[in-house]
């Protein structure tokens, strides 16, 4: 049997294996709290660009506008941003009626996102928020245990 010399300078066998067992996967450590100061994480998996939803006309002042307010946004403890009506108020954050007369599009024309999604308004309501005054909004939908919300375009 022959034995090599690595760098430390301690000898080891090449023909017997190293591992006796198969190595776990790790799992992350989160701190205490960790689950309760989620804050607030944007996914850009179900951007589109239709009629209705898109940026291709934005200046890009409101470019700029659209990325601060995702950064303030993203400083936000989540469950205190939607338990605070003031704050919610203020971002002009809330759940999209498709039924008001002022939605020019229904939910089922949102064809760019899963099917599954769509069809299930009771786990994956539509909300907005404003980006500034008079610049927009941002549509989207919380995906499953806040992992993020889901950022459609306005």
């Amino acid at each position: 049997m022959k034995l090599n010399k690595p760098a430390l300078g301690k000898p080891f066998d090449l023909q017997k294996p190293v591992l006796t067992k198969t190595p776990e996967a790790k799992r992350p450590v989160l701190g205490k709290g960790f689950l309760d100061d989620r804050k607030w994480s944007f996914s850009f998996k179900y951007f589109g660009q239709d009629r209705y939803f898109g940026l291709g006309d934005s200046e890009p002042k409101w470019f700029v506008s659209l990325l601060e307010r995702l950064k303030d946004l993203s400083t936000q403890n989540i469950d205190s941003f939607l338990s605070d009506y003031g704050v919610k108020d203020a971002y002009r954050f809330h759940k999209i009626d498709w039924n008001a007369t002022n939605i020019p599009i229904h939910r089922k024309d949102i064809n760019w996102v899963d099917k599954n999604i769509i069809d299930n308004e009771g786990d994956y309501p539509f909300f907005q928020f404003q980006v500034s005054k008079g610049k927009g909004r941002v549509v989207g939908f919380w995906e499953p245990g806040y992992d993020c919300f889901s950022f459609l375009s306005d």
